[in-house]
C-alpha cells in the first residue's frame, strides 16, 4: 500500500515498479503518490504481469541507477566567479537534434547552454542558470551563445538551409528591453535569416510576465523570428494567453512523454494538447522521447517532430560535426 512507499523512500532505493490488478485511476494515483514522494518511478504494470511490459521497465532501471553530478550544485556562485566565466568564454552550446517522426531524419536543433568548468567538467544548466539570472548576467550568455551557434553551426555553408535552431530565452532577460534589437544584429552580422530561428519561451514566463512576453515576442516576430511556447503543460498560461501571444510552436514538456508509461491519462491528455495545437495552427513538438513505443504513440497521435535520447543526446559543435557526417 501507500505505507511501502514511505519504506521504500526511507530506505533510499533507486527505483520503484508499481504492480496491481487495481483499476487504472488507482494505479494512476498511486504512480502521484510516488513521485509526490520524490521516488524514481519506473513505470506500472498490471496483474497478470506481462513479459515484455516487465522488460520494458526494466530497461529503464540504468537510467534510475544513474548519479547527478552535483559537486557543484550547493556551490553558490559569485557574480564574479560568473563573469570571468564569461569573459573567458567558458559557457558554450550544446546541440541536440530534433526529428521528424514520420521520415526520422534531422529537423532542427535546440542550443543548450553548458559551462565547462575548469576544474569540474561540463556543467549542466540546473548549475548556474538561477544564479546567473541572480546577478543579472543571464542575458549577455543568452547572446554569448546565440552569437557562437550562429557562427559555428548555421554560419557553415555546410550547415545553412539544412536545420533551424532554437534557442532558449528567459524572461528575466527580457528585462533588457535592447535583448530583441541586439538578437537581430547578431542574426544579422552573420547573414543568418531569422525565419531559420525559433525563440523559446516557457509556458510559465508567459503566464507569469504576459505583458513583456507580448512586447518582446512581437518585436522579434516583426523582424522574422518564430516563437515557441516551451514546456506547455506545466504552466498557468490561460487560453486567451495562447490565442494573444504570437506563437507559431508549441512544445510538449518532457514530462507528459515520461507518463505515457506510469499514468493511464497521459494520452488523453497528449491528444488532447495536440489537437490544441494544430486548431490553432502552432507547429508541435514532443521533448524526452526515450523509446520507440513512444516515437509510434506519438506520431499516431498527430505528433510530427519531436526530440529526445532515442534519437541523439545534447552533444558540443565538434561532436554535432562527426554526427553528421556520419549521416551521410
Amino acid at each position: 500500500g501507500l505505507e511501502l512507499l514511505a519504506a521504500v523512500r526511507d530506505a533510499g532505493l533507486p527505483a520503484l515498479a508499481l504492480a496491481s490488478a487495481m483499476e487504472p485511476a488507482l494505479l494512476d494515483a498511486a504512480a502521484a503518490a510516488a513521485r509526490a514522494q520524490g521516488l524514481p518511478l519506473l513505470g506500472w504494470i498490471e496483474k497478470p504481469i506481462n513479459l515484455a511490459r516487465l522488460r520494458e521497465l526494466l530497461a529503464r532501471l540504468g537510467q534510475a541507477w544513474a548519479v547527478p553530478r552535483d559537486a557543484a550544485a550547493a556551490r553558490a556562485w559569485t557574480r564574479a566567479e560568473l563573469a570571468a566565466a564569461l569573459d573567458t568564454g567558458q559557457f558554450v552550446p550544446f546541440y541536440q537534434p530534433k526529428f521528424d517522426l514520420d521520415t526520422r531524419r534531422p529537423a532542427g536543433l535546440e542550443v543548450l547552454a553548458r559551462w565547462r568548468h575548469p576544474e569540474l567538467g561540463v556543467l549542466a544548466p540546473d548549475h548556474f542558470i538561477d544564479a546567473l539570472e541572480s546577478h543579472d548576467l543571464l542575458g549577455r550568455m543568452t547572446l554569448a551563445l546565440f552569437d557562437q551557434a550562429l557562427a559555428g553551426v548555421l554560419g557553415r555553408s555546410r550547415w545553412r538551409g539544412t536545420y533551424d535552431l532554437a534557442l532558449n530565452l528567459s524572461v528575466r532577460s527580457l528585462d533588457d528591453a535592447a535583448l530583441p534589437e541586439q538578437l537581430v544584429q547578431i542574426a544579422r552580422g552573420h547573414a543568418v535569416d531569422p525565419h531559420c530561428i525559433t525563440l523559446e519561451l516557457t509556458e510559465t514566463a508567459v503566464a507569469r510576465q504576459p505583458e513583456r512576453v507580448q512586447a518582446a515576442a512581437t518585436h522579434l516576430r516583426l523582424h522574422g523570428f518564430r516563437m515557441s511556447i516551451d514546456d506547455f503543460g506545466t504552466g498557468y498560461a490561460s487560453l486567451a494567453q495562447l490565442c494573444a501571444l504570437p506563437f507559431t510552436e508549441l512544445k510538449i514538456d518532457r514530462s507528459f512523454v515520461a507518463c505515457l508509461g506510469t499514468t493511464h491519462k497521459a494520452r488523453p491528455v497528449l491528444e488532447a494538447i495536440l489537437d490544441l495545437g494544430s486548431r490553432l495552427q502552432l507547429h508541435t513538438v514532443a521533448e524526452g522521447i526515450e523509446t520507440e513505443d513512444d516515437c509510434l504513440l506519438l506520431r499516431a497521435l498527430g505528433c510530427r517532430t519531436g526530440q529526445g535520447y532515442l534519437y541523439a543526446r545534447p552533444m558540443d559543435a565538434a561532436t554535432l560535426e562527426q554526427w553528421q557526417a556520419a549521416r551521410c
